[in-house]
């Protein structure tokens, strides 16, 4: 009777696992979906802006030093 309760118990356990990961995997397909669905006119509006506006400069920002100096001069 006893091992009856535990195999039954385990068996109920994998089935509810079971649903959650097919639920997950339903869920993320969805938020991949509405994802793609909202970025797309982000990504139009962003290109139309990129063909209209000036070049940007190539300038290379000097990164900080951790002490505000360096260890030793160059």
């Amino acid at each position: 009777m006893g091992l009856t309760l535990v195999v039954i118990g385990a068996r109920r356990s994998a089935r509810r696992s079971a649903q959650a990961r097919r639920e997950l995997g339903a869920s993320r397909r969805e938020a991949v979906a509405v994802d793609r669905e909202r970025d797309e006119p982000v990504q139009q509006r962003d290109d139309v802006r990129a063909d209209t506006s000036a070049p940007v400069a190539d300038t290379r920002r000097s990164r900080g030093h951790w002490f505000g100096h360096r260890a030793a001069p160059r």
